[in-house]
């Protein structure tokens, strides 16, 4: 069975789910930022009231704020499939005003992210795989290359092809000016409160964020990248419920499902897999982490059919 099978007996079912409406999109959307500036808060308290148990909760409260800025990051991606809310340009202000934050751009994202899915493994034409080549995320996965997967961010290795930062002006003067202003900002905090904004700020955005997208861009496609069939090119990697809240916010471990129905709102993803586990070829897909073992490549461990 094929991905256009699957489509084929699925797309009148899954065609036209209901997206959120403006207000509960933007209730959504609050949420990440204030889980941002909360974290950013707290986290300044302790590093000026120092306790025992402060440097435990301020590395927490790093990775808690990169998983915020991630969340922002997959709603930029929802935005791009017009998926996060009814309106069309509702969409693309939420995607603009993410983008902002994560001082990156909207259309070019949108833009590229169209690629990914039109051409999904094509080196020369897929703009999301274009910078994934050089870690060889098309490589079949075994122990040791899954080694290096986890081991390249813990070594910053990622940073220069994961760079977020995008100062363009394509999405218009006052997204433009809003991304400078907000540059501001931070350089301010850094004159004021250097400690703060290193942890709070840089390390979460630049390092923890990034090393999150670089692993998740892993949990996706790699040793699959390649395959012909979109069956086969993406995976599902379901994780328990309170895992997936930190590391998965906006159902994102569901990425096969989306691959195979990009215009699903991520709140459906959930059900659309439980429908799709229905179909004995997408059921025998593995949809669980397992460790690889010595296996031929096309057959390796979590990272196969």
């Amino acid at each position: 069975m094929s991905a256009k099978t699957v489509r084929r007996a699925f797309r009148h079912e899954f065609k036209n789910l209901p997206r959120n409406d403006l207000w509960t999109a933007s209730a959504i959307f609050a949420t990440y930022l204030l889980g941002i500036a909360g974290g950013i808060a707290l986290g300044a308290y302790l590093i000026g009231h120092p306790g025992l148990w402060s440097p435990f909760a301020v590395m927490a409260l790093i990775v808690f704020i990169a998983t915020r800025l991630r969340g922002l990051n997959n709603i930029v991606h929802e935005c791009s499939h017009y998926t996060f809310t009814r309106s069309i340009r509702a969409n693309v202000a939420f995607g603009r005003i993410a983008a902002v934050v994560l001082l990156g751009a909207f259309r070019k994202y949108e833009r590229e992210h169209a690629t990914h899915h039109t051409f999904l493994g094509d080196r020369m034409h897929d703009k999301d795989f274009e910078n994934l080549q050089v870690f060889r995320i098309d490589a079949p996965v075994t122990r040791g290359s899954l080694l290096r997967h986890v081991v390249t961010p813990l070594l910053c290795l990622h940073i220069r092809r994961y760079f977020p930062v995008d100062l363009s002006f394509e999405d218009g003067r006052g997204v433009g000016i809003a991304k400078m202003a907000l540059l501001a900002a931070v350089g301010a905090g850094a004159w004021l409160a250097p400690l703060t904004t290193v942890l709070m700020v840089l390390v979460p955005y630049l390092y923890v964020m990034t090393a999150i997208n670089y692993w998740n861009d892993c949990v996706d496609h790699a040793g699959l990248i390649g395959e012909s069939d979109d069956l086969y090119a993406s995976r599902n990697l379901i994780l328990p419920q309170p895992v997936r809240a930190l590391l998965f916010p906006r159902n994102d471990c569901y990425h096969l499902v989306h691959h195979l129905f990009p215009s699903v709102p991520v709140q459906h993803l959930p059900a659309c897999h439980r429908r799709l586990m229905t179909d004995p070829v997408y059921a025998a897909l593995r949809h669980h982490p397992r460790l690889p073992r010595s296996q031929p490549a096309g057959q390796v461990g979590w990272s196969a059919p």
